[in-house]
């Protein structure tokens, strides 16, 4: 959990600087949390078939919700926690 909050203010200090970097036109850089509670894939749904995986994230949306980001303005996605899972 300590490592967890650490990256995420890590994450966070990175995107206030792209903020006040960027200036009156905003980041050119972004530093955004990706948020999941777990993640899942093919191969753990085969092995167990009647599991729900409740709140787990698919690894392929994981890898389109990177994809994703390259294709948003960097003062869009700076300093934002993106859930991919239900927000608690």
């Amino acid at each position: 959990a300590a490592g967890k909050a650490a990256a995420e203010a890590w994450t966070l200090a990175l995107a206030d600087y792209f903020r006040k970097a960027g200036g009156p036109e905003g980041p050119t850089s972004a530093a955004a949390i990706l948020v999941v509670k777990a993640l899942v894939h093919d191969a753990m749904r085969a092995e167990r078939p009647n599991a729900k995986f409740a709140g787990f994230t698919d690894v392929k949306d994981l890898a389109e919700a990177i994809e994703g980001v390259w294709h948003k303005p960097a003062a869009e996605v700076n300093g934002n926690r993106l859930w991919l899972t239900e927000k608690p």
